[in-house]
């Protein structure tokens, strides 16, 4: 089927994993050296939107219409945890943290939050804040987040598609 985001993970034993996700709702994990997928991710309720990967392809973090994001063990195949912090779909995940203690995760409605796992490992305790909201004009679609890029975790960039594109 159509797949809306693709995720690969880097170096390491479990370097070959990649991911794909889209209408279906299930994040389906790839070995390029199988034909059929290697395992699937089940528990959004629509469509996924937006998906990334460790470097070393051990977790997944999904984004999806009926807006949750989910942290996938791919080891363990089963969901992490469930994030419940946009009111609307969710359009764009990022992280450069190769383990993706902390997170980005923008919206259809312009919210840009910021999620910090515990490093213990218990989801109860992750944090998130919100950093910001696009300016949205009521008579004007469009000002949902479809791009996030920070820059060591002090600077953080986002745009949506009425932001201007220059070439």
């Amino acid at each position: 089927g159509l797949r809306a985001d693709a995720a690969s993970g880097g170096l390491g034993d479990v370097s070959q994993r990649q991911a794909t996700a889209g209408l279906d709702g299930v994040v389906h994990g790839w070995d390029p050296r199988m034909r059929d997928s290697a395992f699937e991710l089940v528990g959004h309720e629509d469509l996924i939107r937006t998906m990334i990967m460790s470097s070393d392809g051990t977790r997944v973090i999904s984004g999806s219409s009926d807006s949750t994001v989910r942290l996938w063990s791919t080891n363990e195949r089963r969901c992490m945890h469930t994030y419940t912090h946009h009111n609307s779909s969710v359009w764009k995940l990022y992280s450069d943290d190769e383990n993706m203690s902390t997170f980005y995760s923008g919206d259809r409605d312009g919210f840009l939050c910021k999620v910090y796992l515990d490093p213990s490992g218990h989801a109860e305790n992750d944090q998130c804040i919100v950093l910001a909201h696009e300016a949205q004009d009521n008579s004007v679609h469009g000002s949902g987040i479809t791009s996030i890029v920070a820059y060591q975790d002090k600077f953080v960039w986002t745009s949506n598609s009425l932001s201007p594109t220059y070439l």
